[in-house]
């Protein structure tokens, strides 16, 4: 399922090493805001492309498909609080993207996005939809 629609917007499969070495090159700076643009547009046309709709129901579903392609995630659920742990084994700088793409993403859409742990090997956080809370 995931290959159709990865085919349909152009991915193309790299090695964790190709990743860790091309955001070796980049500034911080370079990466948050290529980060940045991806959540704000990209992510919410792939979600929409794959759901016809986006919801933070939706949104967390493709996060973590999105998340599986990059190592072994985790997803915990303590009520409307999700939980995603992702073990990437690429950078700090890799871990720094990932979680400037879920905050773009989840800009302007009522959902509350906290980082819990971020190194070179994984990224930790805590997601929950704002009008949901308990």
């Amino acid at each position: 399922m995931w290959e159709k629609y990865a085919e349909e917007v152009g991915f193309v499969p790299f090695a964790k090493d190709t990743i860790r070495q091309t955001f070796d090159k980049l500034d911080e700076k370079e990466i948050l805001e290529i980060a940045s643009a991806i959540g704000e547009t990209t992510m919410k046309e792939l979600i929409l492309l794959r759901f016809n709709k986006i919801s933070f129901d939706n949104m967390i579903v493709f996060l973590e498909t999105v998340f599986s392609r990059y190592g072994t995630v985790r997803h915990d659920i303590d009520g409307t609080l999700h939980h995603f742990q992702v073990y990437h084994g690429i950078s700090i700088k890799f871990s720094k993207f990932l979680a400037e793409i879920i905050r773009a993403t989840s800009k302007d859409l009522s959902y509350k996005f906290r980082i819990l742990d971020i190194d070179a090997n994984i990224l930790s956080v805590e997601i929950q939809e704002l009008s949901k809370r308990p």
